[in-house]
């Protein structure tokens, strides 16, 4: 990108950075960003290779190796890594390898225009579709982008799933991460697929949590998959059991507080009783508590309860509560009507 001489502080090339778009991505990520587009935009590739363009899936890729990553986003390997992860994490890019040939290492990257206007709203993001057109035009031309030579294995993160609810077509989309191999998929994956497709035939986790899993686009190895799907087996089943855990504390609060209910009824009951009741029939509760096998200042508190026609605190009251048991149950019916009265 260059500018005129009066516009700039050195004359010459020039990367231009969004403040909106650094305000949200970060600084070097703006720039990594504005510079992709660039070179997306331009469709072609460095003559010494230093930034390659290619086509795939109808998508422009920008590929640089370590000297023109250092001249053109001025990033050195470890940096680059930690804007890369960024980027990453905020799932505006797509990432593809092994476009052009097997053994070329490079991580080719991809704008997401739609996600990238998604957390950047008050932006106004390029679609980046006239240089889709212009990179289509120019993939056949002479001194524009290479075709790749090969069947690329690709390890692209943009996978579209048209019908999460089949799980066939999801173990399809599955089985083309592992890309097209001379000997076909090797036994590893070969096996690895084979339990991810018994762990959701079984019903461990539902098919909308593969469908996630899938359209991460940090998901690249059926190895991955199979350690997300764990992990989502392992949340679900933690979930269920703190629903459960959560369900028994409510059952036995309700018992709880069904059962101090009751306890606060009877003793409301035999309070009443004690008012209503004569001075022998007080003494025969005492005596009935004093044949009772109980601690001696147990069964004190508990003659003095009666005596002074209250119930006491437990554990005095349920001894009271014990001897008053059939006076209360046979005199009941007296009570019911004025408690519910009063109530």
């Amino acid at each position: 990108m260059t500018h005129r001489s009066e516009k700039v502080l050195v004359a010459g090339q020039t990367i231009a950075v969004s403040p909106a778009l650094a305000r949200v991505v970060g600084l070097h990520e703006a720039l990594v960003l504005q510079q992709l587009f660039f070179r997306m935009c331009l469709g072609s590739s460095d003559r010494g290779r230093k930034w390659v363009c290619v086509m795939h899936s109808g998508r422009p890729y920008v590929g640089w190796n370590d000297e023109g990553r250092k001249e053109d986003l001025l990033l050195s390997k470890y940096p680059f890594r930690r804007v890369l992860t960024n980027l990453r994490s905020l799932a505006v890019i797509y990432e593809a390898q092994h476009i052009e040939q097997p053994f070329d290492q490079r991580t080719f990257l991809s704008i997401d225009f739609v996600r990238l206007q998604s957390i950047c709203p008050n932006c106004t993001i390029s679609s980046g579709e006239k240089s889709n057109v212009d990179l289509s035009l120019s993939h056949s031309s002479k001194g524009g982008i290479h075709a790749p030579t090969h069947t690329p294995r690709i390890r692209d993160t943009s996978r579209e799933i048209e019908t999460p609810s089949s799980l066939d077509n999801l173990m399809t989309v599955i089985e083309n991460l592992v890309g097209n191999r001379a000997g076909g998929i090797n036994l590893r994956d070969q096996k690895c697929i084979a339990r991810i497709r018994h762990m959701m035939e079984s019903g461990a986790v539902p098919n909308r949590h593969l469908v996630a899993i899938l359209e991460s686009p940090h998901i690249k190895f059926p190895s991955e998959i199979e350690s997300a799907l764990q992990q989502a087996v392992k949340g679900l089943a933690d979930q269920l059991a703190e629903s459960r855990r959560a369900e028994s504390e409510m059952a036995e609060q309700e018992l709880t507080r069904r059962s101090n209910d009751q306890a606060r009824r009877l003793c409301e009951r035999a309070k009443q009783f004690l008012t209503s009741c004569s001075t022998d029939t007080l003494h025969l509760i005492a005596d009935e508590i004093r044949e009772m096998k109980v601690p001696p200042p147990l069964a004190a508190r508990a003659i003095a309860a009666v005596v002074a026609r209250d119930v006491g605190n437990v554990p005095a009251s349920a001894l009271v509560l014990r001897a008053l048991a059939a006076r209360v149950t046979d005199h009941f019916g007296q009570l019911q009507e004025p408690e519910r009265s009063i109530a």
